[in-house]
């Protein structure tokens, strides 16, 4: 869907107002909108969970778009606004200006992660976990990426999946911890204790004594000895 075509309404709107009271330069064309802009972000920020505030705060971010169409800050902000509105509509239309932003920008680490929130917003757990796992295909994966699949592999139950694709980041990255850990726990969900210990113990051993994965995997793997009965 067309960001364009989204705000088309409003934008003629506005153009008949600006020819009524007098064409308005670029220059104020984009004061207005960084107004818009600013207003909305500030806006939605104070309304916390009060969905009549928050629907203020995206009229005011749709009129910046409408306003700087072009303008990336101002769509990924009402994008994010969508996508905490809470709603699967909301989510949807997140979903249409991240896809958007995506296809000019096809690198966007962040934008595959946002999109596959918003997948995970509205249940469609296939479509999150294919953006989650092009974010670990590249290179240097972003750290979030692991925990994200981690996330919603847990959610969605596809744990065959999540294991694959997080014991790939191992084999590219033997020292990745987290991922060890999060493969320990996605195993003892599959009810492979077993194999979740074998992990968990390896974090234990590998990483730096006292640090927080260390620790955690001592206690996941006290936790998981005791309920076996050991």
């Amino acid at each position: 869907m067309s960001i364009r075509r989204i705000f088309v309404p409003f934008a003629l709107v506005w153009a008949a107002l600006a020819g009524v009271a007098g064409a308005q330069t670029p220059v104020a064309v984009a004061i207005d909108a960084a107004r818009a802009h600013q207003l909305g972000v500030a806006l939605f920020a104070a309304a916390r969970n009060d969905a009549d505030a928050r629907a203020v705060a995206i009229q005011s971010l749709e009129e910046a778009v409408a306003l700087a169409p072009n303008e990336r800050r101002y769509v990924l902000d009402l994008a994010d606004a969508y996508l905490r509105s809470g709603t699967d509509v909301g989510a949807v239309l997140a979903i249409d200006l991240y896809e958007e932003v995506l296809a000019e920008d096809p690198q966007s680490d962040a934008l595959r992660a946002r999109l596959a929130e918003a997948y995970a917003a509205i249940g469609n757990f296939d479509a999150a976990m294919d953006f989650a796992a092009r974010r670990l295909g590249i290179a240097t994966p972003d750290p979030t990426a692991v925990s994200e699949v981690a996330l919603l592999t847990m959610r969605s139950g596809r744990l065959d999946r999540g294991i694959s694709l997080l014991e790939g980041v191992l084999r590219r990255s033997p020292k990745d911890n987290a991922a060890r850990l999060f493969l320990a726990t996605l195993y003892d969900a599959r009810g492979d204790r077993t194999r979740a210990l074998d992990f968990a113990d390896a974090v234990a051993v590998i990483a730096p004594a006292k640090s927080p994965l260390a620790v955690e995997a001592e206690r996941l793997a006290t936790e998981w000895r005791r309920g076996a009965g050991r």
